[in-house]
Order: structure tokens, then sequence, then C-alpha cells
């Protein structure tokens, strides 16, 4: 993506210095952002579920709020709307509404290792370990 602003520019810088200017810019900046948002992978403790994010912008998800985890399967997403989610190069993340989850926010990696946390306030959590059954027993287990 980079490469392909670096050619927009070179091409526009004469006619149109000003925009040339502006597309590389916007383009990398949307590239860099996202980067921020994706997961680099799920961590487990006695009290919490740990997304860990870049940065160390970590999203803790405390065990006396979730009412229900459960693996689900890619039948259960099926009516997703994206209300401020993305998803693509770096995974699926942000908030999202499905007609039988309800609303939730997707920390996921891969659409194949799927877990669903309900939470007690009514919103769901989805996530994607690597191994999603040794995640959902660990998850038991403590």
């Amino acid at each position: 993506m980079f490469f392909i602003a670096i050619l927009i520019f070179f091409t526009l810088r004469k006619r149109y210095q000003k925009l040339s200017l502006a597309i590389p810019i916007i383009l990398t900046i949307s590239q860099i952002f996202p980067l921020f948002f994706i997961v680099n992978g799920y961590g487990l403790n006695g009290y919490e579920i740990i997304v860990k994010r870049f940065l160390n912008s970590n999203v803790y998800i405390k065990r006396n709020a979730i009412s229900e985890i459960r693996i689900i399967n890619n039948d259960e997403l099926s009516g997703i709307t994206r209300t401020l989610g993305v998803y693509g190069q770096w995974g699926y993340y942000g908030r999202f509404d499905s007609k039988k989850l309800g609303k939730m926010t997707w920390y996921v990696t891969n659409l194949k290792n799927l877990i669903f946390i309900k939470l007690k306030n009514g919103e769901g959590v989805l996530i994607s370990p690597g191994d999603q059954n040794k995640f959902f027993n660990d998850y038991n287990s403590r």
C-alpha cells in the first residue's frame, strides 16, 4: 500500500501538487492506525481473560462480569452487521451486531477458532485463540 501511495505521489505531483502530497499521507495513516488495534494473543489468569494488543493496550475481561462462555461455529455468525468494526488486513475487531448473538465486540484474528463470551450486561465478546478447545478448557478449569 505504501508503494502505491508513492507511485500516486510521483504521478500526480506536478499537476496536483497539494493533492498529490495528501494522498500518500492519508493512505499511510489509514494503514498505520489499525495497527494499534490488532490482537497479538490471548491470556488467562485466575480472575480475567486478557486480550493482548499492540503497544500494550490490552483488554481485560473480568471473570465476574462473564455470564457464559462457549465455542461457536461460523453458522452462528450469519446476519452480522458491522456497526463500528474493521475486518480484513489485520484481523477483525470493533463493534458488530448479530441477529443470533446480539451486540458484541470482536477481538478476532481468524474466523475458525471462535469463542463467544456473553457478559452479564447483555453484550458479547468474540475472540479466536489459536487452540479454542484448550483455551475453553483452561478457562473452565480455573
